[in-house]
């Protein structure tokens, strides 16, 4: 699409507010918690839109891309919606075979190799590519929380046009839902449903719904009307009612709906105004003013989508790697065997592209990123030098042969296992105790609840977990609950209950906090620490 410098120079500056705010009409966002995937997907489908529906819920992203109602491609950054995955489950190749093959920047490029090298038949690629697109529908349907955005802007390439039979799983999700869930979808008996004249007809309707779209004439009806028409329960016909609407039966008016009659126009518009000459119409008409140009500046900003979802795929990769690693060769990214200087270079790429300074806007993300680099570092520090390497490399055969030695003694894979879990919540346990010393708190709180995670049962993972979660004001209530986990475990541990005493004058709990240090001192009456808060409240 033409830049906006590009505009301003040659637009006279009382056009410019006029440009703005046409484009902001073709794109509009809103909450998941409002207005499901799924009656998004109906409403811009039954409205006939083309654009972009971008879906995200925490680290989580899909895009759908829509031409004219119908559904033609989507992409994910979820790695198990990569086309690998569907390729193997479909036995194109085994996961051997795909081990040997190289890592492809993104899934059409994948795809053009499998068929270029005649792995598979295009027609096997197309149908195992609707399998993967499918999956990914299906598994945003049940989104019920995140973000939404649709731009009317964006259009995908002709030539990864996909024939997805979205009505088929639009109607298959609605009759998933239980009655209850779907009849409270609606807002009042005021909305009213009206047959749709071109229906997909290639579903087969099951009896009852059959019979309730049999009510229809020419006409809307309310609901009130339709419940007493259809001599069905109330939430029978509201079910069915959902059903045929998602799946393209009825259409539905005077709901809560994200987009207004006359923004349907609009954007409908937008995609007429091909054709049309006026340059001071708006950004969208001065971009596509000849129709020929629309593909190839379009398939631009798509590619752009696929290139973020695949560095935000890596990323992933990278924290799950990381996260996973079970020696510091695995966290790093290299062999036992490695030379230093790929070790070197394995380092500093991977803190040049996943510094934690390019994720402080995201500060969830951030955290995990911070966590992840801590171990990064701490690999590379320990490996770079021989000395800590093979220091290391006797550490880690030491501790091979001990899992060996209890798997020769009858220890079950089971025991094994658990001893590993152990091990991994008392490493990273003690991680986070390094970073409170050096009051790194935020950055401490990964390590503490992945050892609270790998060992529940240890009272002092709670407690300073908890210690931690409570320097960020957010985290009090999870902090509070934390150090209770911690005193059911240990009721006598005085210390925990001084930290949890803490935060209750830090929350501004007095009574609470009194409680707590009195129950202190009733077990260490000589708890000058303790005696000294407690007079201070007083």
């Amino acid at each position: 699409m033409v830049s906006l410098t590009a505009i301003r120079k040659r637009q006279p500056p009382s056009t410019e507010k006029k440009l703005m705010t046409t484009q902001n009409k073709l794109e509009i966002k809103g909450s998941l918690s409002s207005h499901s995937p799924a009656e998004l997907l109906t409403e811009f489908s039954l409205a006939g839109l083309s654009g972009s529906l971008r879906f995200s819920n925490n680290e989580r992203k899909m895009i759908v891309y829509l031409e004219s109602g119908t559904a033609v491609f989507a992409v994910s950054n979820l790695r198990e919606h990569r086309l690998f995955n569907f390729v193997v489950s479909d036995n194109i190749l085994s996961n051997d075979e795909l081990s040997k093959i190289r890592n492809f920047a993104n899934d059409v490029e994948f795809a053009t190799y499998l068929i270029e090298k005649q792995i598979a038949t295009a027609p096997v690629i197309r149908d195992t590519t609707l399998k993967q697109l499918s999956q990914i529908f299906n598994d945003v349907l049940a989104w019920n929380d995140g973000e939404w955005m649709f731009s009317s802007l964006t259009r995908v390439k002709n030539d990864l046009h996909l024939e997805i039979d979205l009505p088929s799983i639009l109607i298959e999700f609605a009759r998933s839902r239980s009655e209850l869930e779907t009849a409270e979808r609606f807002s009042s008996g005021e909305e009213s449903f009206g047959i749709k004249p071109e229906s997909p007809f290639h579903l087969d309707l099951r009896s009852e719904e059959a019979f309730v779209l049999s009510r229809f004439d020419q006409g809307f009806l309310t609901l009130d009307q339709i419940d007493t028409i259809s001599g069905l329960p109330v939430n029978s016909t509201r079910k069915i009612l959902y059903t045929l609407w998602m799946g393209g039966f009825l259409y539905r008016k005077n709901w809560n709906s994200v987009i207004s009659e006359s923004r349907i126009e609009e954007m409908l518009g937008a995609k007429l105004s091909r054709i049309e000459k006026d340059v001071e119409v708006n950004v969208l008409d001065t971009a596509i003013s000849e129709p020929e140009s629309l593909p190839d500046k379009s398939s631009k900003e798509v590619e752009d989508a696929l290139k973020a979802i695949e560095d935000e795929q890596k990323l992933y990769e990278y924290l799950e790697r990381i996260e996973a690693a079970s020696t510091l060769y695995e966290a790093i990214g290299v062999e036992t065997e490695a030379e230093t200087s790929a070790i070197k270079q394995s380092y500093f790429a991977q803190a040049k592209k996943y510094h934690p300074d390019l994720f402080h806007k995201n500060e969830e993300l951030h955290i995990r990123v911070q966590s992840a680099f801590t171990h990064l570092a701490h690999a590379y520090e320990t490996l770079k030098e021989k000395e800590s390497r093979d220091l290391y490399n006797f550490k880690m055969r030491k501790e091979l042969a001990e899992q060996k030695s209890r798997a020769d003694s009858g220890m079950s894979e089971q025991q094994i296992n658990l001893n590993k879990q152990l091990e991994k919540a008392a490493e990273n346990f003690q991680w986070g105790m390094n970073l409170l010393d050096e009051d790194e708190y935020v950055e401490a709180i990964p390590f503490f609840a992945r050892a609270v995670h790998y060992d529940s049962s240890i009272a002092k993972y709670h407690a300073f977990y908890g210690k931690a979660l409570s320097f960020q004001q957010k985290n009090l209530h999870q902090a509070e609950s934390e150090l209770q986990t911690a005193i059911k475990i240990e009721p006598n541990n005085t210390m925990f209950r001084m930290m949890l005493a803490e935060l209750f004058v830090h929350i501004g709990l007095r009574k609470r906090a009194e409680g707590e240090l009195n129950k202190i001192l009733s077990v260490t009456p000589n708890d000058i620490e303790a005696r000294k808060l407690l007079e201070s409240l007083a």
